[in-house]
């Protein structure tokens, strides 16, 4: 044998002990299906995980057997009990085989009326936001059977059942015949805009509060002289010439200009009367 071919017989072997030492440290990082619980969504969402595991580690190309064989320990121990009552020979038995074997087994035949019914009475909870609500709806229609009304009976059960919460939400939805699409971007837009707005109400109210706190205190002096001419701004009584509140203190005085009852002396209005005393002039003789 040549050198070269000895070379490329060595890299063939370290190129094939790589990529068996990558198959077998993915493996070991893998964990089995529990088999407590609702069995059928378990099922379907530990397919679609091994279906990812297999494109990720290129398993799709391998032979049959050696997919079985990875598919048997990806769903792990617990499923093999079940395994030996489909009464297939693992040695030989095809990928798909197996694969639909577990799937009626996992998941019963459905009953259209009741999934339908428990798409239609689906709301959206207290504390569940739009777009979680709406996945919710996508993935419960997909056992419905709706066919090409799909998106239209999910966009109108996602208006409907909406909670009160996002009232204003829906307001905007029902101005228009939307898409779901449409509709879904639509309501993102509304629940982003409110939460700016309450994000700019609350700073401006902080900024406000701030700008109050920083102005230097007035001295005791200057607020008790704002407080006088405040004070002298309001319009003083015509009876006692003060600025009262409430009952005048002049209500029953007696004015000692006018003799009059009802007001001060230094506000009374009564005209001042000069007295001229004439004095008798004697007779003048002619």
């Amino acid at each position: 044998m040549s050198k070269s071919d000895k070379d490329t017989a060595s890299g063939e072997r370290q190129e094939m002990a790589s990529k068996s030492s990558k198959k077998l440290n993915i493996m070991g990082n893998i964990k089995t299906m529990s088999l407590k619980g609702n069995l059928s969504t378990k099922w379907k969402r530990r397919y679609q995980s091994f279906v990812i595991f297999m494109k990720a580690t290129a398993i799709f190309d391998e032979p049959d057997d050696r997919k079985v064989a990875v598919l048997l320990h990806f769903i792990g121990n617990e499923c093999l009990n079940i395994l030996i009552t489909f009464n297939l020979n693992t040695e030989n038995v095809k990928f798909s085989q197996l694969v639909e074997k577990f799937e009626q087994y996992f998941v019963p035949k459905r009953n259209i009326t009741y999934e339908c019914y428990k798409f239609f009475t689906t709301k959206q909870k207290v504390d569940e936001s739009l777009e979680d609500s709406l996945t919710r709806l996508i993935n419960k229609s997909k056992s419905c059977e709706f066919g090409s009304l799909q998106d239209r009976i999910i966009k109108d059960i996602f208006i409907t059942n909406m909670h009160e919460t996002f009232h204003h939400v829906r307001e905007k939805l029902l101005l228009e015949d939307l898409s779901l699409e449409k509709a879904r971007n639509l309501a993102k837009s509304i629940v982003s805009a409110k939460t700016h707005a309450e994000e700019f109400k609350e700073s401006s109210s902080n900024v406000f509060y701030q700008c109050q706190s920083s102005t230097k205190p007035q001295s005791r002096a200057s607020s008790k002289s704002r407080a006088r001419s405040q004070s002298q701004d309001r319009t003083k009584c015509t009876k006692c010439g003060q600025v009262h509140k409430y009952m005048c203190p002049a209500r029953y005085a007696k004015c000692r200009k006018c003799k009059i009852r009802g007001h001060y002396e230094a506000c009374c209005k009564s005209k001042s009367v000069k007295l001229i005393h004439v004095a008798k002039s004697e007779n003048v003789q002619s």
